[in-house]
């Protein structure tokens, strides 16, 4: 499965951030710690707290900490909060015009609506709590 950017670098850091809850994380050292690029995480670290996973404290002892327990962040949700024009994709297309999108008078469109849907299912099911006991 591959991931986008956003998805990947926040879930990761966000991960990070639910192993060690009672500390709070700078950027500069999660980054460090979990070899991220700094720009784009502290895009996805803002984003996810815009979205009420994070608190973040400022100063020179700041970082970000969860303002959830982990069995309350959905995966699906987190997903959300970091892709704003989020495209389920299967192979390998890197060009716009070679994806598919099955409309409605394509045959397999009701299979693969279906699959999206338990998808998104699972996703909702799963919580950061999954990922931090992995």
């Amino acid at each position: 499965m591959k991931l986008s950017k956003p998805i990947a670098f926040g879930l990761r850091a966000l991960l990070a951030i639910a192993k060690e809850p009672d500390k709070l994380h700078s950027v500069r050292l999660l980054t460090e710690k979990e070899g991220l690029p700094e720009t784009l995480t502290r895009r996805c670290l803002m984003r996810l707290k815009e979205a009420g996973f994070l608190v973040a404290e400022r100063g020179r002892m700041g970082g970000y900490k969860l303002a959830k327990a982990p069995k309350e962040i959905s995966i699906a949700s987190v997903i959300r909060a970091l892709e704003e024009d989020l495209n389920l994709s299967l192979g390998q297309g890197r060009r716009k015009d070679a994806l598919y999108e099955p409309g409605k008078t394509c045959p397999t469109a009701p299979f693969w609506n279906r699959m999206e849907k338990k998808f998104w299912k699972l996703l909702e099911e799963a919580t950061l709590a999954d990922l931090v006991s992995s």
